[in-house]
């Protein structure tokens, strides 16, 4: 095996040098300036954006400029001003061959809030209850990024951190006041970022450590959402102007502590149970066929399909165009889990500056007669679950500038990212309802952290709020490059049980297992309201120095699905940030 890996890493890395054009392979996040600048331009012109399956490359990025280039004209300042930045890097060291890069940043910041005294603890993700600069927002106090390029073909990054613990103490999200170098170290689990891309024109392999996405919402995604520290991927992608096959790979920590012939439940669904190398681990394989139509809308279907698995490498996960739906549960079948999803988006180019993007996932559907059969056959079945997202934009050029406005809806049904999956007294997977079984959560995933306690980064991999919510939210930016960003919102979410706290019931199928309530709608049980309104500025005063500043007021009925127990909160944050490229 050995071999055969060092054999392919040779003969690839060959062909590379053969075929290499002289484009770059800087790669980015759909939460990047770099993407955002881009998708705007391209609304400003009524042109479909780039590709919303992240990371992407500035070569992406480029053809997507063509479309808006094609549009506005060469002498449009914007998108000069963006393809000057677009793979950019200030070289430390250069020469025929490469080139080293690095940069220093100092990040001081504090953080208040009014009645952190209200906040008691939760099961998992804190960053719920805070609305500007939560822990995966917040800048390191001290990052040192390390760039690396080597001819046409590679491009590589490191970002070494000292950042505060998620999880300084029970009080750390309670205190009303905090700073962000407060114990900021270089924690046991960095690098956050770090990675290599490899490629050439039309092709390219990403693998490491960053942030993974699927979509163009604002207030997230609902098939694969960048709600992570990091997630730990590789990706394949294949492309032209106009098309694209996206492959990416990624690994999670375990949330089961079992393997199929143990008799030892989940107890904590909502927290990682093995976080070793070997043994079982969850691989979340995701491919993605995209395509722009008439340059006025982009389109894409994506296979999603998350895999208990315990193999180490398996060639068919490298396929892109194999579809991994056929590897579900039998039931009495001795085999291993997994959980498929489909999800489908497109971006239409209503007119210039006017945008509407839509996206569906479905998890779970059933079909006429699917539900009697189940019930006939099991006394239980699983609910529909779907998740609709949709939003709709208008962005315009002010004078130096970029102005946007948006609107936003979102629906996640109860029982999505919910999985229920059972053994019997044989040791078979089955969906056999019994008291003392363990289940798979599925799409509730995260990784082990060393320094946090016992706490875990734990989330849904797809939408942040999980299953069982309606959100609405208003929002706008204005931002001129390198010198100011404003961004305003207002947010509503009205969030059921489901998905929520430590009672394992709200993880799985109770009260939705019936053909009489597999449609339940959202929100179910005790509903949580919540009403936030935000606003932050980011103020560029050199390349050297800038500023930040944010406040947002929230005001939640029914705190955590607690009947009567409401909570309203102003939360303040402020900063600095020195920035040094040697």
């Amino acid at each position: 095996m050995k071999r055969f890996f060092l054999c392919f890493i040779m003969v690839f890395a060959s062909l590379v040098l053969v075929f290499s054009s002289s484009i770059d392979h800087k790669y980015y996040p759909v939460s990047s300036h770099e993407w955002t600048m881009v998708n705007d331009i391209c609304h400003i012109a009524g042109v479909p954006g780039p590709s919303s399956n992240g990371p992407l490359t500035s070569y992406q990025l480029s053809l997507a400029l063509d479309r808006a280039e094609n549009e506005l004209g060469t002498s449009n300042p914007i998108i000069g001003y963006v393809r000057t930045i677009l793979g950019k890097t200030d070289s430390l060291y250069e020469d025929e061959i490469g080139s080293v890069s690095l940069k220093l940043e100092v990040d001081g910041e504090a953080y208040m809030q009014s009645n952190g005294n209200g906040l008691s603890s939760d099961a998992f993700d804190q960053d719920s209850d805070w609305f500007i600069r939560n822990y995966r927002e917040r800048p390191a106090f001290l990052s040192l990024t390390l760039e690396n390029t080597i001819g046409d073909f590679l491009y590589s990054r490191l970002v070494i951190m000292g950042k505060q613990k998620q999880y300084s103490g029970d009080d750390y999200w309670n205190d009303n006041t905090h700073f962000g170098f407060t114990g900021a170290r270089f924690s046991q689990n960095f690098p956050f970022d770090a990675g290599l891309s490899l490629g050439t024109k039309g092709f390219f392999v990403i693998t490491g450590r960053g942030r993974v996405s699927l979509g163009e919402g604002y207030t997230g995604n609902t098939a694969i959402g960048d709600n992570y520290d990091y997630q730990e991927f590789m990706k394949l992608g294949y492309y032209t102007k106009n098309t694209g096959v996206n492959l990416t790979l990624t690994n999670f920590d375990s949330s089961r502590n079992i393997v199929k012939d143990a008799t030892v439940p989940i107890t904590s669904p909502y927290s990682v149970q093995n976080s070793k190398f070997s043994g079982y681990r969850e691989l979340r394989h995701s491919a993605e066929y995209e395509m722009t139509l008439f340059d006025k809308v982009k389109f894409s279907l994506a296979f999603i399909t998350l895999l208990d698995t315990d193999t180490a490498f398996d060639f068919r996960y490298l396929n892109p165009m194999m579809i991994l739906h056929s590897m579900y549960n039998f039931h009495d079948g001795n085999i291993l889990e997994a959980n498929n999803m489909i999800f489908v988006d497109f971006s239409w180019a209503v007119a210039k500056k006017l945008n509407l993007y839509f996206q569906v996932t479905m998890d779970q559907f059933q079909i006429t007669g699917e539900a009697d059969g189940y019930t006939a056959t099991y006394g239980y079945t699983d609910p529909n679950a779907f998740s609709f997202l949709m939003n709709l934009s208008y962005t315009d050029m002010i004078k130096d500038g970029i102005g946007r406005v948006f609107a936003e809806a979102v629906y996640t049904a109860p029982g999505m990212y919910l999985n229920q999956k059972y053994y019997d007294n044989n040791d078979n997977v089955t969906q056999y309802i019994k008291d003392d079984s363990c289940w798979s959560q599925d799409f509730l995933l995260g990784y082990s952290r060393t320094e946090a306690g016992g706490r875990d980064d734990m989330a849904f991999s797809g939408y942040i709020y999980g299953p069982d919510a309606i959100v609405f939210a208003l929002g706008g930016e204005y931002y001129i490059p390198d010198k100011i960003d404003l961004r305003a919102r207002v947010f509503y979410m009205a969030h059921g049980e489901k998905g929520r706290g430590s009672d394992d019931n709200n993880y799985n199928f109770s009260g939705l297992d019936s053909k009489e309530t597999i449609n339940t709608l959202s929100p179910t049980g005790i509903v949580e309201k919540t009403f936030a309104v935000s606003a932050e500025c980011d103020w560029t005063l050199s390349e050297f120095v800038s500023l930040y500043c944010g406040a947002a007021y929230s005001y939640r009925w029914n705190y955590r699905n607690q009947e009567g127990i409401n909570l309203g909160n102003l939360q303040t944050a402020f900063g600095v940030k020195l920035t040094y490229t040697l």
